[in-house]
């Protein structure tokens, strides 16, 4: 088992990473990939999950949430229902 974290550098990659996680999700929702300095993963987290009209999370928790795990990039992965 590797401890290496995975590295993505750009928003095709982000989406490679994001796709067997995700599937073919019923609920909206929002996820955020958070990535140290080097562009490697340290942590994938779903802030929020809602129906078809949408889902709503504050920016506060997302930048809270990047303190605590002391990541430096971030990115917000709204994904649409029923793809």
């Amino acid at each position: 088992m590797s401890l290496v974290k995975p590295t993505v550098k750009d928003s095709r990659e982000v989406a490679g990473y994001l796709r067997p996680q995700t599937g073919r999700l019923q609920l909206r929702g929002f996820r955020i990939l958070y990535l140290n300095q080097a562009g490697r993963i340290n942590h994938f987290e779903v802030m929020s999950q809602g129906g078809i009209t949408g889902t709503v999370v504050g920016p506060t928790l997302i930048f809270k949430r990047a303190l605590e795990i002391e990541a430096r990039q971030h990115h917000r992965l709204p994904q649409p229902p029923f793809r």
